[in-house]
């Protein structure tokens, strides 16, 4: 395989932080790297260097000659008011800078003196051959390439990129950063803003691909299916491992068993050498007694002493020679409590409807949450996932149907907002306003790692990681026999998900978890409610039961690329219906075909209403 870049001693400081130290690597064609490690070990900083956004404080860089590398950085990018089709377009950037510029000479000729028009037409052609060279007449057909790649529909293209989902935009920068077709393409975190049908499709395109990528990515469920080989980036250093997240994670488990088994054997000859140095000393000391002072005996245990101090001094220099005791993370300490019940039925709905204005957003549901039952509710971003989770927790008012729920019950809430938190308040206040004691407080903020002087910070000057933690926090202080989770994992590292999923599996309460997090939902939850045009699907197995169900249906993808395009032209619509005031014609002329194209999501879902059972 041929290696692409290779790089060594990259160092890297924030002020008197350093974040690594003589980092080495090296990626060949055609590898998919997923890099991983905890929030703030250099993730994003490391692909920024190789991607030379950002310099290192020391570093050596080999890149293969003429190697194209293309970025897409973990925010997406500021889009200016430009169509779909142009954005992309716009990534050949040394061509559309040469474009742009003949454009110009075009325009300046008709306006000079003949002097200048001269110079004009011979500067135009070095650019025009420049511009031919390097493929210009070529850029709509890139551009075109680029666009089908990542599967944005056709319809979308002369579509202004503001209306877009985040979902799309991804999609739009993934399509900009290709369409150079680059040799090796760097991704940090491109599973941020897509649904679960999103995360699928990024999983087939990157593999199909056929460049060589470094990926940074939480999601175990990515990296497996994708990834050929993990970066590790640990306490400034980087550690590779052949294969994928599950291959590394087995690597990891054994290395670190052999680990504690070599330094088990060396605190067990540790032992063994300090007991034989032991009774050296006591037999030269005891030699010493019995010899008196008879010369011969005198002269003899000398003899002994030297022998003895020559074999204790080497067993002191075995002993300084010590295998470090193998290095662990502090584990996050997180037990989710249960009080006692006795209710069959939890929470339910009966014909559940709601609207925002007057567009239907959910649709005669029916629900019911059984103790010890462990629900996910999945769905395309803008179903109304999170908006169905307020109607059961009573935060928003149905417009038709019922809600209930037990006597005995008690929920726990986890926002994907974040709005049960106070900015002003410490971590530590946040924590005594549920009533517990200080003591109490600062014991549960210290298990989920935050250390001394941290639980005195207020909170708005957290990243949302820490947002994330101190709301689960509130949650480990009481007990519920219901926790309610919406997307619970946004904003964590792989090992502050891994310890959330061991707590759930220990919980014995009932569960309804909104994530995007596929690997999560497979280890948390045994039915699935699927979320479609205002309709709930029951799925009576895990995530990848109803993965494998959904690929069963002949019709999913047709259904998925037209609602799609519906819900694309639903965004437009109501961006220009804000726009006019109701008493416009055209005002009464958009809304009604809005409630066509509404009508036209809901139709599309209308066979798909019955439980799937396994």
């Amino acid at each position: 395989m041929p290696t692409l870049l290779r790089f060594n001693s990259l160092n890297k400081y924030f002020g008197a932080k350093q974040v690594f130290a003589d980092l080495a690597g090296e990626v060949n064609a055609p590898t998919i790297i997923g890099l991983v490690g905890d929030n703030g070990c250099g993730k994003s900083t490391l692909l920024r260097i190789l991607a030379g956004q950002e310099k290192a404080d020391t570093e050596e860089i080999f890149l293969s000659q003429q190697l194209q590398v293309a970025y897409l950085p973990q925010a997406l990018p500021q889009f200016a008011e430009q169509v779909a089709y142009t954005y992309v377009r716009s990534g050949l950037t040394q061509l559309a800078k040469l474009e742009a510029e003949l454009q110009r000479l075009e325009q300046a000729m008709p306006h000079g003196s003949a002097t200048d028009v001269a110079q004009l037409v011979v500067r135009y052609g070095e650019l025009l051959h420049e511009f031919e060279r390097l493929g210009g007449y070529q850029m709509d057909a890139l551009a075109e390439r680029a666009l089908r790649a990542v599967e944005l529909p056709e319809s979308l293209w002369q579509s202004p990129v503001s209306i877009l989902s985040g979902g799309q935009k991804t999609r739009l920068s993934l399509a900009r950063a290709v369409v150079v077709e680059p040799d090796l393409l760097l991704l940090d975190e491109p599973t941020n803003y897509l649904d679960l049908e999103g995360l699928a499709w990024l999983e087939q395109w990157v593999q199909k691909a056929g460049q060589a990528v470094i990926l940074v990515s939480h999601d175990r469920y990515f990296l497996d299916r994708v990834a050929t080989e993990i970066w590790e980036l640990d306490r400034g250093e980087l550690q590779a491992y052949v294969g994928n997240y599950s291959a590394y994670k087995a690597q990891k488990e054994q290395a670190l068993e052999q680990q504690y088994a070599a330094y088990a054997r060396d605190q067990a000859e540790k032992r063994r050498l300090r007991e034989l140095i032991s009774r050296q000393m006591q037999w030269f000391e005891n030699a010493h007694k019995q010899a008196g002072q008879d010369d011969f005996l005198r002269a003899k245990a000398k003899k002994g002493a030297a022998r003895a101090k020559a074999t204790v001094s080497r067993m002191q220099r075995a002993l300084d020679q010590t295998v470090a005791k193998p290095w662990e993370k502090d584990a996050l300490g997180i037990t989710f409590q249960v009080p006692e019940f006795s209710s069959q039925s939890l929470l339910g709905a009966q014909g559940l409807s709601f609207s925002y204005g007057e567009a239907p957003l959910l649709q005669s549901i029916n629900f019911e949450l059984r103790p010890g039952e462990r629900v996910a509710i999945v769905g395309a971003n803008g179903s109304g996932k999170t908006t169905l989770l307020r109607l059961l927790l009573g935060e928003l008012t149905p417009i038709a149907g019922r809600l209930y729920s037990s006597p005995s019950l008690s929920i726990g809430h986890f926002s994907q907002e974040r709005d049960d938190l106070d900015p002003d308040n410490s971590l530590l206040a946040e924590l005594m306003a549920t009533g517990i004691e200080r003591s109490d407080a600062w014991l549960v903020l210290a298990r989920l790692g935050f250390r001394d002087q941290e639980v005195l910070r207020p909170i708005k000057t957290l990243s949302l990681g820490q947002r994330a933690r101190v709301s689960l926090a509130k949650l480990l202080v009481m007990p519920h026999n219901v926790l309610v989770l919406d997307e619970p994992t946004n904003h964590l590292d792989i090992r502050s998900r891994e310890k959330i999923e061991e707590a759930l599996q220990d919980y014995s309460g009932a569960l309804i978890l909104v994530s995007h997090d596929r690997y999560f939902l497979d280890a948390s939850v045994n039915q699935v409610y699927y979320l479609q045009a205002g309709s709930l699907t029951r799925y009576l197995g895990n995530y990848s039961y109803f993965r494998r169900a959904q690929e069963r249906d002949p019709r999913a993808d047709e259904r998925r690329e037209q609602v799609t395009i519906v819900r694309t032209r639903l965004a437009a619509l109501a961006a220009r219906i804000s726009e006019l005031p109701p008493e416009s014609p055209e005002y009464a002329a958009l809304d009604t075909e809005y409630r066509v194209a509404a009508n036209q999501l809901r139709l599309l879902f209308v066979n798909s209403e019955s439980d799937v059972k396994a």
